[in-house]
């Protein structure tokens, strides 16, 4: 479960319930354990880390929301895609220092096309950049997790899943993934046909709603388990939502999923 869904002052208390409730793993977002420059802190993540493991035997499997408060693009000048490939080589290095073995590159409004640019264009300045970060993160056994972001959250790359696993086929890069979005699944109405024959493209999977509102019961979650459970998906499915001060409502939600996806 990733540790943005409740606020700081419940974290041990969130750490021991997942742990009783057979949760093998926090997904974590960097500035929410250091809220000022995380990723100069690397001891301090190691540490985090081992004592994590050490008192519930709770593993950090991803990390999100790498980019926060960045505002260079991608598709910007040559100047912001650098500063950007360089901060990305310091959130490996941290992902690293916590053992985690997966970043989620989400980041809507560090993805945002010009409008005087082609698409042909965005493929090979993005496929240049992902080359780039993704042979940093293979050298430290780190995946990229790619996410389809729908349009709600502003952006203009990479919009549906079924792009998502088209872009990852077509760029062939080590290191380069899918992370499954259920949130934009569900805002975009996509179809779960892609997932199955595309099973081996997902590195994570985040069940989550649109805009991160409180997980929602659905078929949706069902069929998708049965999915991934006959590809032979065998990596983290994390829970994904906004902080909720009600920590009896966020533990009601974990044990709805778990009991669908254990």
């Amino acid at each position: 479960m990733s540790n943005i869904a409740w606020p700081a002052e419940h974290d041990q208390e969130m750490f021991s319930y997942l742990s009783r409730s057979g949760f093998s793993a926090v997904e974590i977002a960097p500035t929410r354990i250091f809220p000022e420059q995380p990723y100069e802190r690397l001891d301090d993540a190691h540490r985090f880390a081992r004592e994590l493991f050490q008192r519930h035997g709770l593993a950090v499997s991803s990390m999100q929301s790498m980019w926060y408060g960045r505002k260079e693009n991608i598709f910007g000048d040559a100047s912001e895609r650098q500063t950007l490939v360089d901060y990305t080589k310091k959130a490996i290095d941290f992902a690293r220092a916590m053992m985690c073995p997966h970043l989620v590159f989400g980041n809507p409004k560090n993805r945002i096309i010009p409008e005087k640019m082609t698409q042909a264009q965005a493929i090979e300045i993005s496929g240049s950049f992902f080359s780039q970060i993704c042979s940093y993160a293979v050298e430290n056994n780190v995946v990229i997790g790619l996410e389809a972001n729908p349009t709600i959250y502003g952006t203009n790359f990479v919009n549906r899943t079924v792009e998502a696993f088209e872009y990852v086929q077509k760029q062939e890069t080590d290191g380069l993934a899918v992370n499954l979005d259920v949130g934009t699944i569900i805002n975009n109405d996509d179809s779960l046909l892609p997932v199955a024959p595309n099973a081996a493209l997902i590195s994570h999977v985040h069940i989550s709603e649109p805009h991160l509102s409180l997980i929602q019961r659905r078929e949706l979650h069902r069929d998708l388990s049965d999915l991934l459970t006959k590809a032979g998906y065998d990596r983290y499915i994390s829970i994904e939502m906004s902080p909720h001060d009600d920590v009896p409502v966020i533990q009601q939600i974990t044990d709805y999923v778990r009991k669908i996806f254990r």
